[in-house]
């Protein structure tokens, strides 16, 4: 614990303990077994070690919402049946199952649709990447401090900025406060949702949040959530009620952690150093570039998608 507290940074202390600096001198058969529902913490190991391993690989991502349930599944016979003794007995006991030819390289749980899909190849090449753009105005479809909306269309001019105070005296587990449902994620916080769907839209693979940021300190965090947020009817909205939700896809950045590893950073996902902290400039402008941890999910016609910003986690 000393070590981890007088390491703050990605230095060589840390590349010459961790695993990530050598995935592509892995050449043997992996399978990787990822929970949508970690997102938090243990899918994104799951999915850039399937990507840098140089063997033979496939990727598995559950829909399990949390450790508990994704604990779960390997308590069950079912699922060691189901994915891994093929596995075990074609590159361990050599048996001729057509395991490596049989088996999709991909398979994904879908959430909100709640079905497998099979995959060649992640990222999907079949993906079509879509820019949402935070605009000025009201959804009038959740409580939170701005209520802004969530478009496909680009804003013609400059809208204007959108900033709170923080600490909020609101807030009581962490970015949450107390509300008549109980713990309320999202009213003291900032919040972008779009009109309701008019169909069904299926999101695979990584996001990437692009945000205009300045605070008046000289740090500052910021959290993201895509959320697919449920119908509410018109008496549920007119008493402060909040929709129900699910949280689709979640990422984080310490500004003073902005500067990116360009020999890896791609358009769709940003890789930071986590080596060069530098503080910010009160007052001064930074586009901050936020990796969003990969989701497959989908948005049902009728729902909206939200965009949730804030300056700390509620863990829910």
């Amino acid at each position: 614990g000393w070590d981890f507290t007088m390491r703050p940074t990605y230095d060589d202390w840390w590349k010459a303990r961790s695993a990530y600096e050598r995935l592509k001198d892995i050449t043997i058969p992996v399978l990787s077994i990822g929970h949508q529902g970690k997102m938090g913490l243990h899918e994104r190991g799951n999915i850039i070690g399937y990507e840098d391993v140089s063997g033979p690989k496939k990727l598995i991502l559950t829909g399990a919402k949390d450790a508990f349930e994704a604990h779960d599944l390997y308590d069950k016979i079912e699922v060691h049946e189901k994915w891994m003794k093929a596995f075990y007995d074609y590159y361990l006991k050599g048996v001729d199952n057509g395991y490596d030819s049989k088996t999709p390289n991909v398979q994904l749980f879908v959430r909100g649709a709640d079905e497998w899909i099979s995959e060649p190849e992640w990222p999907l090449k079949r993906a079509v990447y879509t820019p949402w753009y935070l605009r000025e105005g009201r959804s009038n479809s959740v409580t939170s401090l701005n209520d802004g909306r969530l478009s496909l269309e680009a804003p013609a001019t400059e809208e204007g900025a959108t900033d709170y105070s923080y600490p909020d005296p609101k807030w009581h587990f962490g970015v949450a406060s107390m509300g008549p449902q109980g713990p309320d994620p999202v009213a003291r916080n900032l919040t972008f949702t779009s009109d309701p769907l008019t169909k069904d839209i299926t999101i695979a693979g990584p996001i990437v949040a692009e945000l205009f940021v300045s605070s008046t300190n000289t740090d500052t965090e910021v959290f993201v959530k895509v959320t697919d947020q449920h119908p509410q009817s018109a008496g549920d909205r007119s008493k402060g009620l909040q929709p129900g939700w699910m949280i689709a896809a979640k990422g984080w950045l310490r500004a003073s952690h902005r500067e990116k590893d360009n020999a890896r950073s791609t358009e769709l996902r940003p890789f930071y150093t986590h080596t060069n902290p530098q503080p910010i400039e009160p007052g001064k402008v930074y586009k901050l570039d936020i990796e969003v941890w990969p989701s497959a999910h989908c948005f049902k016609a009728g729902h909206r998608i939200r965009v949730d910003i804030a300056i700390g986690d509620s863990m829910m």
